[in-house]
């Protein structure tokens, strides 16, 4: 069973602990090598975040202050810019902006799709959650709990 789903069966049996209080518990029962697999999967994480900020300013400098890709643009100052960042694709591989085919970046558009649908199906819960708070005339649904409403 893999470190996040023993978390998350954590988690489910204990619904009400703290979250420091699930982190302590969760240190004790693991072996050091999955904690040490599980940093390692945040430090890619931060690794990620620096090389999003560098294809940002990188990608940035494309445009002129209208958004239009500039006249006058040296492509391969951008290209020296980006050609060795690393992205990862959905199976796992990490390639180079300058090593991308036209299929990687294809599947990484996808991959990132797949995540945007995620993330409005979220909003949308919370948006209906929202939602029957007002109708009910509550601040949060656990009110709905307590009381009187329907």
């Amino acid at each position: 069973m893999s470190l996040r789903s023993r978390l998350l069966d954590l988690i489910r049996e204990n619904p009400k602990l703290q979250t420091r209080t699930l982190a302590r518990r969760f240190l004790k029962e693991i072996p050091l090598t999955e904690l040490v697999d599980a940093l390692a999967h945040e430090i890619s994480n931060l690794k990620r975040g620096v090389t999003r900020s560098r294809e940002t300013q990188a990608f940035d400098f494309l445009y002129d202050e209208t958004g239009k890709i500039r006249d006058n643009l040296d492509l391969k100052a951008f290209v020296k810019e980006v050609v060795d960042l690393q992205f990862q694709l959905a199976d796992g591989r990490r390639v180079t902006w300058g090593d991308a085919t036209i299929p990687d970046h294809e599947e990484y558009i996808q991959m990132m799709e797949g995540q945007i649908e995620g993330m409005i199906q979220t909003i949308n819960r919370h948006e209906q959650a929202v939602e029957i708070c007002k109708k009910q005339k509550v601040n949060s649904l656990r009110e709905l709990l307590r009381g009187d409403t329907p």
